[in-house]
C-alpha cells in the first residue's frame, strides 16, 4: 500500500502538476469567479470591493514606509500574502466584469493588459517587489473601480464619466502619496508613488481615446440576425430559416434574401438597475477590402433586468455581401459585434421557419 502511494507521488502528471500548482489554482479560481461573480451593481459587491480597497491602501502604505501600529505589528508578517489575496481579488473581478463587456476584437489589447497584471500579482516575482509595484497594482484596481462605481451610480456613461473616474482615483493617489511623504525617510518615494497613479490614468485616458477600453458597467449577453421580430406583452418572437443546426448559433450568418425582405438585428444587453443610455447599432459593408459605414441606428437603454435589455433595429435597402453590425455607446466604445453575409435567394426555394422566443 505504502509503496502504491509512493509511486503515486512520485508519478510524472502528480509531479507536473505539483511544479504548476500555483498557475492551476489561478485557472481554476478565475473561472470559479467567472460563474459565481454576481452582478457588477449588486451592493455586496461594491462594499466588500470598497473594503478591500481600504485594506490594500493600508497594507501598502504600512509596509512602504516607517509606520508604526503596535496592534498591526502582530500580523505584520501575514500582511504581504494579504495585500497580494485583496488585490488578486480585486484584479480577478475586474477582469471578469472587462471580458464581458468588452468586444476582443476591439479590446484584445486592453484586456491582456489587465490579465497580465493579474498573472504578475500570483507570482513570487511580484510579492517581493517594492512598494511602487504594489503601489501601481493598488491604482489599477482603484481606477477600475471608480470607473464603473460612477455610472452605476449616475445611471449613465460617457466621457465626462470617465475622466471625473480618473480625476478622483489622482486625488486618492495624492492623499496616499502624501502619507508616504509624512511617514517614510526616502526623498523620492512620495514622488514616485504618485507619479505611478499618474501614469496608469494617463494609459487609461489614452486607451479611452483610442477607444479599446471595455465600456462597462455595460455588457452584450446576445446578438444575432433574423428576418422578422415581433413583440408582445412579455416577450419578443424571432424569426429564423429552420434548420438543423439552429442550436449552434443565434440568428443568421448568411441572410438569404428575396424581395422585401428586412434584416432585423436583436440584441440583449446588460445595464445596471436606474441604467439609462443611448447605444448604437453600426451596420457596415465591406467595399474594397474596408468597411464602409452605412447606417447609425439608436437604442435606448433601459437597465435593472438580469437577463438584459432587450431590444432591435432593422435595415430595407442593403446589398449582397459580407456585413458586420458594431453595438457602440455614444463615444463609439464598442460593447459587441456581429458578422453575417447576405445573398439573393434561388427562385424556387421554400424557406420553412424556426421561432425563438425571448
Amino acid at each position: 500500500m505504502k509503496d502504491g502511494l509512493d509511486r503515486l507521488k512520485n508519478h510524472e502528471k502528480v509531479l507536473l502538476a505539483r511544479r504548476f500548482q500555483n498557475e492551476l489554482f489561478f485557472v481554476l479560481g478565475f473561472v470559479f469567479d467567472l460563474f459565481t461573480l454576481g452582478r457588477i451593481d449588486d451592493g455586496l459587491n461594491l462594499i466588500s470591493q470598497f473594503i478591500y480597497l481600504f485594506l490594500s491602501s493600508f497594507i501598502v502604505i504600512y509596509l512602504g514606509t516607517q509606520l508604526q501600529i503596535r496592534i498591526v505589528e502582530k500580523v505584520g508578517p501575514y500582511l504581504n500574502e494579504a495585500l497580494h489575496f485583496f488585490l488578486g481579488s480585486l484584479l480577478s473581478a475586474y477582469s471578469i466584469f472587462y471580458f464581458k463587456s468588452s468586444s476582443l476584437s476591439n479590446s484584445l489589447i486592453f484586456m491582456l493588459v489587465i490579465v497580465a497584471f493579474l498573472f504578475l500579482n500570483e507570482t513570487k516575482m511580484a510579492k517581493e517587489r517594492g512598494p511602487l509595484f504594489k503601489s501601481f497594482l493598488l491604482a489599477l484596481c482603484t481606477l477600475s473601480f471608480l470607473n464603473y462605481l460612477f455610472p452605476v451610480i449616475i445611471g449613465s456613461t460617457g466621457f465626462f464619466i470617465f475622466l471625473l473616474s480618473s480625476l478622483i482615483c489622482l486625488g486618492i493617489g495624492f492623499g496616499l502619496s502624501t502619507l508616504v511623504k509624512k511617514y517614510s525617510d526616502e526623498s523620492n518615494l512620495s514622488k514616485n508613488f504618485f507619479k505611478s497613479w499618474a501614469s496608469l490614468i494617463v494609459i487609461f485616458n489614452i486607451f479611452y481615446l483610442l477607444k479599446i477600453i471595455p465600456p462597462v458597467p455595460l455588457a452584450i449577453k446576445e446578438i444575432g440576425i433574423f428576418y422578422n421580430i415581433d413583440k408582445d406583452e412579455k416577450s419578443y418572437i424571432l424569426k429564423e430559416r429552420d434548420g438543423l443546426f439552429n442550436f449552434l448559433t443565434f440568428g443568421e450568418t448568411t441572410f438569404t434574401y428575396i424581395e422585401n425582405d428586412k434584416i432585423y438585428v436583436f440584441l440583449r444587453i446588460f445595464a445596471p438597475s436606474g441604467f439609462q443610455e443611448t447605444v448604437y447599432t453600426k451596420w457596415q459593408t465591406q467595399v474594397n477590402g474596408d468597411w464602409t459605414t452605412s447606417d447609425k441606428i439608436p437604442l435606448t437603454v433601459k437597465g435593472g433586468r438580469d437577463e438584459g435589455f432587450r431590444g432591435y433595429a432593422y435595415k430595407s435597402n442593403y446589398t449582397e455581401g459580407q456585413w458586420r453590425i458594431l453595438i457602440e455607446t455614444s463615444d463609439g466604445l464598442e460593447i459587441g459585434r456581429t458578422y453575417f453575409s447576405t445573398k439573393k435567394a434561388p427562385t424556387d426555394e421554400e424557406r420553412q421557419w424556426h421561432l425563438i422566443e425571448r
